[in-house]
């Protein structure tokens, strides 16, 4: 294996290890936005946000696997250009993380307004148009005071 410096390939390790992590959150966090509520004018901006957050931590902790296992394979030492590729696949995958982890929270706090709305208005087991309509209102008087 070319030499990484231990520090670097905790961070890879502990990097991927976040990125599994937040794959999941977002996976979880999508399943109980549909069984909830399911794919409404209301949810679908939230869920698709889910599934591109997804993707892009799965970019990210793919790229990152696929480079460190190069630069262990390398020998005796991991061509420069590939070092360099690791090192930016680092930065992007904690980006990646930082960026996935807001829209994560911003997914959750729009379903538990969904959850508060619903609980506030027992009368609903569904999200017919006026209500939609109502709780997209409600969505974005909230967005606005934030």
């Amino acid at each position: 294996m070319a030499k990484l410096p231990g520090e670097i390939k905790a961070t890879i390790l502990n990097l991927l290890g976040q990125l599994a992590e937040l794959i999941d959150e977002a996976g979880e966090t999508e399943f109980v936005i549909f069984e909830q509520f399911g794919e409404t004018e209301i949810t679908i901006s939230g869920l698709n946000e889910l599934q591109n957050v997804r993707e892009r931590l799965r970019n990210s902790y793919t790229r990152l696997c696929r480079l460190f296992l190069q630069v262990s394979e390398s020998q005796p030492t991991a061509p420069a250009a590939v070092l360099n590729l690791l090192y930016l696949s680092i930065e992007e995958g904690q980006a990646n993380l930082d960026a996935g982890e807001a829209s994560i929270r911003e997914a959750k706090r729009e379903l538990g307004l969904l959850l508060e709305f619903r609980l506030s208005h027992p009368r609903c087991d569904s999200l017919n148009s006026d209500l939609q309509d109502e709780i997209a209102q409600m969505l974005a008087e909230r967005k606005k005071a934030n």
